[in-house]
Parts: structure tokens; C-alpha cells; sequence
């Protein structure tokens, strides 16, 4: 495996399994997954990617029936970058916080230096009350059921 996927895993796995035990007992009606994966790896861009994902079984195909809180890598066999975001799924796919704003392709995701995994670590408690407050919600901030 990867070094980088080690480190990210180590900095953050924990968190993620944790989250998912707390939200398991507060909505037992839910179903939540951790997840990690491999990504990318038939393309010159492989990545990894894990996090835990909530599945909202009530509700209809017009809104989306789940919301994932992941940490993607990208392009680990050259310049690795790194993203954290919570997101919801289709038909939506909302972006409820993620940990820089300023991108539009992973191409544009931070480099995964030092620095920018610190700030990743000091910024992922707010990803984590996103993912409760989405959870809590049960449906996209823009859906019609808020």
C-alpha cells in the first residue's frame, strides 16, 4: 500500500469508524458504511478513497437517499493530492462542506505535503458536524422536505 494512504488512514480511519459507531447507535433506523477503496487503478491517475457514507432508506428517488463523508487521494503515483468533503448523492450531489473551496477538477485538489494534511487534520472536525447535521436533516439543503 501507498505510504500516503497509510499516513491519511492512520490520521483519519479512526475518526471515520468512530463516527460511524456514534450515528449507528443515535439512528438505528439508518444505515451507515465505512468504506475504503481503491480508485483509479486501471488509470495513470490512482487514488484511494474512504470514508462513511449514510443511507436514508425513506426516502423517494426524488431526493437523494444518502450523504458520505470521504478522503480521496488522487494521482498517488505522481503529484498526490488530497480532498475531504461531505456529499450528498444523486439526484442532487450537493457539496454540504469540504475542505477547500477552491477547485473544480481533482486536478486543482491541494498537494498532499505536510502542511496541507495538518490543516486537513485541523479543518476535519467541521467536516464531521456536517456529516451530523446532514444525517440529522435527512435530505439536501436545497431539497424541497426541509
Amino acid at each position: 500500500m501507498h505510504p500516503l494512504v497509510i499516513q491519511v488512514e492512520k490520521l483519519f480511519l479512526p475518526e471515520v469508524e468512530r463516527l460511524a459507531s456514534e450515528m449507528r447507535q443515535l439512528f438505528p433506523a439508518l444505515t451507515f458504511n465505512v468504506w475504503r477503496s481503491p480508485v483509479g487503478i486501471l488509470t495513470q491517475h490512482q487514488g484511494y478513497d474512504f470514508g462513511v457514507e449514510c443511507v436514508f432508506p425513506a426516502n423517494t428517488l426524488d431526493i437523494s437517499d444518502n450523504v458520505a463523508l470521504s478522503v480521496e487521494l488522487f494521482d498517488l503515483t505522481s503529484t498526490a493530492r488530497v480532498m475531504a468533503e461531505v456529499g450528498w448523492g444523486h439526484p442532487s450531489g450537493d457539496i454540504e462542506a469540504s475542505f477547500r473551496d477552491d477547485w473544480q477538477s481533482s486536478a486543482q485538489w491541494p498537494e498532499a505535503t505536510p502542511t496541507v494534511l495538518s490543516e486537513l487534520e485541523q479543518s476535519f472536525p467541521r467536516l464531521i458536524l456536517a456529516f451530523r447535521s446532514a444525517v440529522q436533516r435527512g435530505a439536501p439543503p436545497t431539497s424541497n422536505s426541509q
